[in-house]
């Protein structure tokens, strides 16, 4: 539903649900990395993939040709989409075993609203 109502403008939202979803199921989240390890990533990457068709699909070409050029920039949406996917579910998987990522100064909706500002804006000064 968030990313279908806008994937920039729910960002934050939409981060927020990954950290929630990946907390939510630790035990089960924590079998990525069996898997990595022992099945080369085999049932983890299927996972991904079909984690990052759903957002493809709700990003459709009807919504890209709204948004590129007005409040996006014109680049390979669905590199962005895959690398969105595989660096959220991995930080927030990663950031409950090392406690080096587990920022605590920030809450859950600040960690969010960070990931989401450093995802659309970069962090170069413009």
């Amino acid at each position: 539903r968030l990313i279908k109502s806008g994937i920039v403008e729910n960002l934050d939202k939409i981060i927020y649900t990954v950290k929630e979803a990946v907390d939510n199921n630790k035990e089960q989240y924590k079998l990525a990395f069996v898997d990595l390890l022992e099945c080369n990533g085999k049932h983890t990457d299927n996972i991904i993939a079909e984690v990052s068709t759903h957002f493809k699909d709700a990003f459709s070409k009807s919504l890209r040709k709204k948004l590129i050029g007005h409040s996006i920039r014109d680049i390979d949406y669905d590199f962005f989409i895959d690398a969105f996917v595989i660096t959220s579910f991995s930080f927030f998987i990663t950031r409950n075993y090392l406690p080096t990522l587990q920022k605590k100064k920030y809450n859950d909706q600040e960690l969010a609203d960070l990931f989401a500002d450093i995802l659309l804006k970069g962090m170069m000064k413009r």
